[in-house]
């Protein structure tokens, strides 16, 4: 076993710089992954989309995702042009996720996104094939290495973006009232995504429903409706108690 972790070292010091750019490149591999999910309530808001509609965001990074890792097994003829390609990929991505923030409109989000899920596609296949090739029988340690830095990017993406994220309201559909004054349905939608809606409207004050948020009104009149209509169930109850 020391002879193998020696070997193994001596590798890892004659390719160090050729591993860590594929280790750097697969933890940018990892934000991207995990960038649509905790923002996909702000990118509906903000390209005033439905629920329906931003969905398409996701197909279309993951199949042109898979699209790139077919067409990334071109770019591995020589190591020069591997490193080009993923240079070359890396500043794609960026340039992507610089415009995001410019993109009012579903279509062009889903452009957005399958352009990224295309260079991450050829960044998937060109780091593995070429980490086997450096490696060859002894790439078992260095490619779990190589996965273990996508779920480290997959864990900074949402700290990365929580700062970004909008708390105030804003079009979510058309179960949701635009003349809505309430400043907190973006964050009840949130905390109800996460278990905790329930509580929350549990412990409703009844100050909420006059104030504003037709979210809240709506609740209040399918309870006034469901108790209009069965007038028998509370006499029944009350019958039953001595």
């Amino acid at each position: 076993m020391k002879l193998l972790d020696e070997r193994i070292w001596a590798l890892f010091k004659c390719h160090w710089k050729y591993t860590l750019t594929y280790w750097s490149v697969f933890f940018s591999f990892g934000l991207c992954i995990a960038f649509l999910g905790p923002t996909v309530l702000d990118l509906r808001c903000q390209t005033h989309s439905s629920l329906q509609q931003i969905t398409w965001v996701f197909f279309s990074q993951q199949f042109f995702l898979l699209v790139g890792s077919s067409l990334g097994g071109l770019f591995k003829k020589t190591l020069l042009s591997s490193l080009w390609t993923l240079f070359s990929c890396s500043l794609i991505i960026s340039l992507v996720f610089s415009i995001i923030p410019l993109c009012n409109h579903v279509a062009l989000l889903s452009v957005a996104m399958a352009i990224a899920g295309l260079a991450m596609g050829v960044i998937d296949t060109i780091s593995n094939l070429q980490l086997v090739k450096l490696y060859q029988r002894d790439s078992a340690t260095f490619l779990q290495a190589l996965h273990f830095f996508i779920g480290v990017g997959a864990l900074v993406s949402p700290l990365v973006a929580d700062p970004f994220l909008s708390d105030d309201s804003c079009v979510l559909g058309s179960n949701w009232t635009l003349n809505s004054s309430s400043a907190s349905d973006l964050g009840h939608l949130r905390n109800s995504l996460v278990g905790q809606g329930g509580r929350d409207r549990k412990h409703l004050p009844v100050s909420s429903a006059h104030g504003g948020g037709g979210h809240h009104q709506g609740v209040l009149r399918l309870l006034d409706h469901r108790s209009d209509q069965s007038p028998g169930a509370s006499s029944s109850v009350s019958s039953d108690v001595p």
